[in-house]
């Protein structure tokens, strides 16, 4: 009986590959092609809809680039953001009600309030920040 190989697949051409280190490599050659330029001219876009500097959950949820991508190119997502002129996003001074907000908003798109697994992947704060 043959078992049946699983085939990894470019999500931004559509090529094939047997393994995924095959796969990664073929990726990396997508993400060199991608000017600074075009990647700043991204963080802006998503700057201007956020009102606020973006994070790397937004650019891997809404952007046209990986946050990875980002990164490689600038060495860090804060250099990148630096490099648009706006200041990095780690905060560590997040007012209560601003966390609650976003968990409301979360609940009110859910219609109950979001476990930790959901939040961690729709909220705007980490779930390890105390409240």
């Amino acid at each position: 009986m043959e078992s049946e190989k699983r085939i990894y697949t470019c999500e931004l051409c559509g090529a094939e590959f047997e393994t995924p280190g095959a796969k990664g490599g073929h990726k990396r050659a997508h993400q060199l092609k991608i000017s600074r330029e075009e990647l700043l001219t991204e963080l802006r876009r998503l700057a201007s809809v956020s009102g606020r500097s973006p994070t790397t959950k937004m650019m891997d949820k809404r952007g046209a680039y990986s946050a990875a991508c980002v990164k490689q190119r600038f060495g860090t997502w804060a250099d990148a953001l630096r490099a648009i002129g706006l200041p990095p996003n780690n905060r560590y001074d997040i007012p209560p009600t601003e966390v609650k907000e976003d968990i409301r908003t979360i609940a009110t798109k859910l219609g109950r309030p979001p476990t930790s697994p959901e939040y961690r992947e729709q909220g705007d704060f980490s779930v390890s920040h105390p409240f």
